[in-house]
């Protein structure tokens, strides 16, 4: 099994943001496969999931965020956690893929 690319990722999370209003910010981790800081990374050829973090404003079920997301990669297996959670990007570097303005911020932008 392919793994999805980042942007991959960026268009499942484009599409799925909508349905899920409660998701503030979306964040990817991605499985490092460089050498970092001269460390040597192992190549593991077993479909490791991705992991995506999410800001909430509401209580969400992580597991069907996950499930929905894997659906929009193909059934690639993926791990949703809870950005609040201190452990939440097991140690690895997180990028964010989409911001939702909330509507107080809305209200503050001009125009």
């Amino acid at each position: 099994m392919r793994r999805p690319s980042v942007l991959d990722v960026v268009g499942a999370v484009v599409r799925l943001a909508p349905a899920w209003p409660q998701v503030r910010v979306w964040w990817y981790a991605p499985v490092a496969r460089f050498r970092l800081n001269g460390v040597h990374v192992p190549v593991s050829h077993e479909a490791e999931p991705l992991l995506v973090v999410v800001e909430l404003t509401g209580a969400a079920d992580l597991a069907a965020l996950a499930s929905a997301v894997s659906a929009e990669l193909d059934g690639y297996p993926v791990r949703v956690r809870d950005g609040s959670d201190a452990d939440a990007a097991e140690g690895r570097r997180l990028f964010r893929v989409l911001s939702l303005a909330t509507e107080a911020g809305r209200a503050a932008s001009p125009g």
